[in-house]
Parts: structure tokens; C-alpha cells; sequence
């Protein structure tokens, strides 16, 4: 049985032959005469005049004028004029309602809930005796009420559909005005009723669809699951391997065998849309997220012709996104490969960031990724070429700009995307981005990349042998549920002297601490960083130098006997805490950890926190040698050989 809200009044509107009314009304004289919108050798979509004759959408061009000999067939390979128009349709229903949803070039989703309630209100108000008991019709449209089986449903969805099926016609009516266009409309009291009563009724037609058994009816009318929106030829070939083919069939089928062979969201979606439930709601389309066009062919296997195939396509795309107003950020480059001996063709993409709209840059990075995606050098044969722009900001926000700062970083991330979509297969690979990935061309840079953002010292060491992004943040994982203090024998670490107990305290964290210290156990072995980063205050000590003494502390023995804690450790940057708690801790250090080039006599007049500071900077040079500064205080302690 159908369950669900009735409280919600959604109009689908569907344009007519919409690539031929474009054309009829960009040339009046194609109108009344067999016409037809030809891209490559198909007719993509012909006017009703063509269809009378038996002219039919995605026909053959020869088929269609052997069957029409008088059929006009226009070039319709520009999509500008049927974007442009498109969008005026879209502004026309944002009039009555700003939820609008897209559905392609042709068709809308209206949410006329909030205008529809309004009317009835006034209608009430005006003592309007016919308040939700009739819609009006006329010669020129006449609003069709499906199976007028309205069932017992006392919600008031009936004086409300029908009071959206009037409004739906005054939409019909402003467009037919305002644009010389012609539409359908379904009205129902969700997205997917509206969508599939629209059509039982075309052209320049409007139906209605009530709750009850009409919507039963509605639904066993469809000849198969295909039928249903949403459903495409892999989830149709699952249910058919179910013995489903048909919407009886469907709504008939155990929901948990459903969920088994689809998924849970997946089977509970149709289960749902079969007895008419749906629940989703009309969200309004802004700008899109990407603006792109393809070019398909038979053939191309020259790299002379993808170059003037792709630098058409980029001088159209241009265009388009001057329209847009935005300004792109990343630019992707799509092919089509045919493999001969498996007869199966897959898509695969590369895309990279770009700083520059400039055409001759742009046609020099599209050829770029081309050539990551096909290897010149052997034979190809490419059966569709496309180019899109992605991940837009706002135009006039530069890096010279105040605005650029207010930009998130993570909407102008850019990822290199390879997509394989072969019979059969559904697969998808993600590359790691081009700052942690080999460069797969040879060179030291990604061309047209935005630089990567200045790292201050800490980062700079603390990520040099980390290979993955979430890496990065381990140090700010902190988990406050575990306590590391609870692990240690409390006896050995009181025998311990103060500078190594202090030492142990804040490798494993304090219990009376107020800050968290992060385990160096949220990575992996291969992956510790020689320090621990606690959160506040920021530190950074060195835990490697008391791995046995730790071991000893938790109550572990050390295979390597002859390994043992120096009884005299070396003072880390946490000596100055352990003199202020009362403890003797002495400084001095041992001769051997000293570099070679640096003058004992002069390293012990030092402070002792600057003595510390020091240890710990070369303890870690050890580990990642990195080159001295002309400036830096070590060139006044190296020993003067001379």
C-alpha cells in the first residue's frame, strides 16, 4: 500500500522537442514543418510534425530521410543556444518558486507547496465555495486528472493538487508567453509521481495524479523496472537474475532478498519507489560543479586531429564559462578507448590545476594530460574526446586579493582522477595527488600546479618521511580515554632519577597534567616521528635515547642485556622542570654526543636550556640531516682548526 506524506504540491515540467523548438524559434520558418536536430549522423530529438510521419528521437540520419524525404535536418553539435535557453526556462519557474531543481536542459522539479497553501488560504479568506473542487481547462491546455480514483485519504491533498495543477498551468501558460515554448506538467504530491505522470500526456499537456489507487494504477501501468527512474541496465540485469522484470513483480519481492543482491540503501530506494514512496525533496540547482562538453566519433588515431579536435572543444568551453562567471581552478581532459580485440571501449581521465584562462597555456596543459592518458608511440584508436572545468571560485579572488585568503583550502584541492568504465566493470582509481605521487612525465614539477604553501621548520621534518596526508595530523590525534600512566610500575619509576622520570612522564603523559599527550603509537614503527607534539604548550622531546629505560618502567625485559640505561643520561629540554621540582640534574654533557666540529670548552659555558636546545637539534640531525644555516649560533661553537 502506498504510505508517505501527501503534504507537499511538486510540478515536473518537461519541454516539448525542446532542441527543436529552440531551433524553430531562432528560425521561424522551420515551425509547422517536419524538423529534426541532427549531431554526427544520429537525429538526437525531431518535432511532432516529423514524428507524425514516422520519424522517431535517435534515429539514424539516413533511416530518417528515407522514411521523411522532406524532414529539415539542423546541425545542433552547439549546445550555447539550448543552454541559454534552458536557463531562461528555469528563471521563468524560479518566478513562482525558488525551489527549482534541474533535470537536464529539458526538465524541472517545482516545489509549489508554499505558494499553493498561500492561494488556498486566500481562497478560504474570499469565501470561495469551490475551494479544491475543480480545475478549470481550456481548448488550448487541458489539465487531464489520471484514474480520477481518488481514494479515502482526508488530508487534504486533493483541494491541494488541484489548486498545483492550476498553478501548473499558469507556469505552462507564462512560458508559452514569455519564451514561445511549449511544455508538459506532472502534478503529484511527490518528485516520482510527478515525473512519470508527465508523460501520459504530451505535447503541451498537463496531468494530475491523486494518493490512492490511481497512483496503484500508475505504477502497473510501466512496462518494466527499466521504467522506473533511477533504474539503469546493471541494477535491471540484478533484477532480473531475482526474477524481477516487472513492477508487480517488484513490489512483491522480499525487501531483505532485495537488500542482499543491491545493497541496503539501494533496495529500500525501490522497494519504496515501486508502491509510489518518495520521500526526496526538490533541491535548488545552483551553478554546477563542473562545465564540460565531448566529442564523439568512430575514429581518431592521429595526434594531428585530438590537437584540433581538443582546441575546438576548449574554444567552446571558454565560452561557456565567461557565461558562468566563475572562474575555474582545475581543467580535466576525458578519452574514449577502443580496444579491438576485446571489442570493449573504457573512459579514463586525467586533470590538473590551472592559474591561467590564457588559451595558448591551456591547450598546452590539455595536451599534456593527453599524453599521460595515451601513449603516442603505439597505435590508438579514441572514439570520444571532452574537456571540463572544475572546483570554480568566485571570479576576481587571486592570490593578490583579500578574498583569497577567505577561500577554504579544501575547495581548491585538486586530485588527479582516473576513471575506467568498461563492460562490465564499474572501477575507479584515485592517484594520490601530484605533491605525494612519482611524477609520472620524468620532470621536477607538475606544470600549471599551484604551489604547495610555505611550511615553517617543525613541519618541514616532522612530515619528511610520511607518505600519506592523514599522516600528517597523527600528532593531533590526541585520545583522552587512554591513559599511558596507568602501564607504569609507580615503584620503578620512583627509583629512577629525576631527570629520566621526568623524561619517562612525558613520553607516556602525565596524569596530572592538563594536556593529552598523543601516543606515538596512533602510526605504525615505520612511521614514528622521533618526537611527541603535545598540545599545549607546543614541545617537542626527544623519547628515543630511554626506549630500554621505558621497557624497564612497564615491566618489560630487554632481550640485549648488554643495553642499558646510561647512568648519567644526557639532560633533555625537560631538565630545567626536574631542577625546579628539587632534583640535582646534572648537564653536563658526554664528550662522544657532541658533534666533531664543535668545542667542548666553549658548548659547556652555555645555558644550560641552550645546551638542551642543542642536544636535541643534533640528536635529530642525526636522524634527518639537513644543511646548516650561513647565520645560525653552531658557526661560533665549531673549533678553529687553524
Amino acid at each position: 500500500m502506498e504510505a508517505g506524506s501527501h503534504a507537499r504540491v511538486i510540478v515536473h515540467v518537461d519541454m516539448d522537442c525542446f532542441y527543436a523548438q529552440v531551433e524553430e524559434r531562432r528560425n521561424p520558418s522551420l515551425a509547422g514543418h517536419p524538423l529534426g536536430v541532427r549531431q554526427k549522423n544520429i537525429v538526437v530529438t525531431c518535432n511532432y510534425e516529423a514524428r507524425a510521419l514516422g520519424v522517431r528521437k535517435l534515429m539514424l540520419v539516413e533511416d530518417a530521410k528515407r522514411i521523411c524525404p522532406s524532414i529539415t535536418l539542423v546541425l545542433g553539435e552547439d549546445l550555447a543556444p539550448y543552454r541559454h535557453t534552458s536557463a531562461q526556462v528555469t528563471a521563468v519557474l524560479q518566478q513562482f518558486s525558488p525551489l527549482v531543481e534541474r533535470l537536464g536542459l529539458d526538465e524541472n522539479f517545482v516545489d509549489v507547496t508554499q505558494l499553493v497553501n498561500k492561494r488556498l488560504e486566500q481562497r478560504r479568506g474570499n469565501n470561495d465555495s469551490n475551494v479544491g473542487s475543480y480545475i478549470q481547462a481550456d481548448n488550448e491546455a487541458t489539465p487531464f486528472v489520471y484514474n480520477d480514483d481518488y481514494g479515502s485519504c482526508c488530508c487534504g491533498c486533493r483541494a491541494r493538487l488541484i489548486e498545483g495543477a492550476l498553478l501548473a498551468k499558469e507556469i505552462r501558460e507564462r512560458i508559452r508567453t514569455e519564451l514561445q515554448l511549449t511544455s508538459c506538467a506532472g502534478i503529484a504530491h511527490n518528485k516520482l509521481l510527478a515525473k512519470l505522470v508527465c508523460s501520459t500526456h504530451k505535447p503541451n499537456q498537463q496531468t494530475v495524479v491523486f494518493p490512492g489507487p490511481a497512483v496503484r494504477t500508475l505504477l502497473s501501468s510501466l512496462p518494466n523496472v527499466r521504467s522506473l527512474p533511477g533504474v539503469g541496465s546493471r541494477t535491471a540485469d540484478i533484477l532480473q537474475e531475482l526474477g524481477v522484470t516487472s513492477m508487480p513483480e517488484l513490489q512483491a519481492h522480499p525487501l531483505p532478498a532485495l537488500k542482499s543482491a543491491l545493497g541496503s540503501d539501494t533496495a529500500l530506494r525501490l522497494k519504496n519507489n515501486s508502491l509510489g514512496v518518495d520521500d526526496s525533496e526538490v533541491k535548488a540547482s545552483g551553478k554546477p560543479a563542473s562545465i564540460g562538453i565531448e566529442d564523439g566519433f568512430r575514429r581518431v588515431s592521429l595526434q594531428s586531429e585530438v590537437r584540433e579536435k581538443l582546441s575546438t572543444l576548449l574554444t567552446r568551453l571558454l565560452k561557456l564559462v565567461e557565461e558562468d562567471g566563475r572562474s575555474p581552478t582545475t581543467i580535466r581532459v576525458t578519452v574514449r578507448k577502443l580496444d579491438r580485440t576485446k571489442g570493449t571501449s573504457h573512459r579514463e581521465s586525467r586533470q590538473c590545476n590551472i592559474s591561467s584562462l590564457q588559451p595558448e597555456r591551456l591547450m598546452t596543459t590539455v595536451m599534456m594530460l593527453f599524453h599521460r592518458i595515451v601513449d603516442i608511440n603505439q597505435p590508438f584508436h579514441l572514439t570520444l574526446l571532452g574537456l571540463a572545468f572544475t572546483k570554480f571560485r568566485a571570479r576576481g579572488i587571486g592570490r593578490g586579493s583579500v578574498a583569497s585568503f577567505l577561500v577554504r583550502d579544501r575547495d581548491l584541492s585538486v586530485q588527479t582522477l582516473t576513471s575506467l568504465e568498461g563492460e562490465g566493470s564499474g572501477t575507479s582509481i584515485i592517484r594520490m595527488p601530484p605533491s605525494l605521487a612519482p611524477n609520472e612525465s620524468g620532470s621536477e614539477s607538475e606544470p600549471e600546479l599551484e604551489p604547495s604553501p610555505k611550511k615553517n621548520r617543525a613541519d618541514s621534518w616532522r612530515g619528511r618521511d610520511l607518505m600519506s596526508p592523514s599522516k600528517l595530523r597523527v600528532s593531533e590525534m590526541c585520545l583522552a580515554s587512554r591513559s599511558p600512566r596507568a602501564s607504569i610500575d609507580e615503584s620503578v619509576l620512583k627509583e629512577l632519577p629525576p631527570d629520566i622520570r621526568m623524561e619517562v612522564l612525558e613520553a607516556y603523559g602525565s596524569d596530572t597534567s592538563e594536556s593529552t599527550d598523543c601516543s606515538m603509537d596512533c602510526a605504525s614503527d615505520s612511521d614514528r616521528s622521533p618526537v611527541t607534539v603535545r598540545s599545549s604548550p607546543v614541545r617537542m622531546i626527544d623519547a628515543r635515547p630511554s626506549v630500554n629505560c621505558l621497557e624497564k618502567v612497564m615491566g618489560k625485559s630487554s632481550d640485549k642485556t648488554s643495553e642499558r640505561c646510561p647512568e648519567k643520561p644526557s639532560p633533555g629540554p625537560c631538565a630545567s622542570e626536574a631542577a625546579a621540582s628539587g632534583a640535582a640534574a646534572t648537564s653536563v654533557p658526554l664528550t662522544k654526543e657532541l658533534p666533531s666540529d664543535v668545542d667542548p670548552v666553549v658548548f659547556q659555558q652555555l645555558p644550560e636550556n641552550v645546551q638542551a636546545d642543542l642536544l636535541r637539534s643534533w640528536r635529530l640531525e642525526k636522524w634527518h640531516p639537513r644543511k646548516s644555516k650561513q647565520n645560525s649560533i653552531l658557526q661560533y661553537m665549531v673549533a678553529n682548526s687553524e
